[in-house]
């Protein structure tokens, strides 16, 4: 089966979790303009987290990004409220997954 075909019907969101990142990478754009943005805003709690992705049903993939996503400190919790109904996919820089 081709990888379009079996992902045709799924509805993607990607979530821009957090604008902390261990790197500076001149090419990325969580550097820029968008990361002093964000840090302005408040996070959002657990509890709304889990209130909002309780509507996602099937058919979902949530892509996760940031800054680097392992760094946000309720990461693992939020990934367990999000798979329960969606496919995850994450977007990560890879070199503190040892500690996750």
């Amino acid at each position: 089966m081709i990888l379009e075909e079996k992902f045709s019907n799924f509805n993607v969101l990607t979530w821009f979790i957090t604008s902390k990142c261990n790197f500076n990478c001149h090419y990325c754009f969580a550097t820029s303009e968008t990361r002093s943005k964000l840090k302005e805003k408040p996070e959002i709690s657990l509890v709304d987290i889990e209130r909002g992705f309780d509507s996602f049903k099937d058919n979902w993939i949530i892509h996760i990004t940031g800054g680097e996503p392992f760094i946000k400190r309720d990461f693992i919790p939020i990934c367990d409220i999000i798979s329960k109904n969606s496919l995850l996919s994450i977007n990560t820089n890879g070199c503190i997954l040892i500690n996750v």
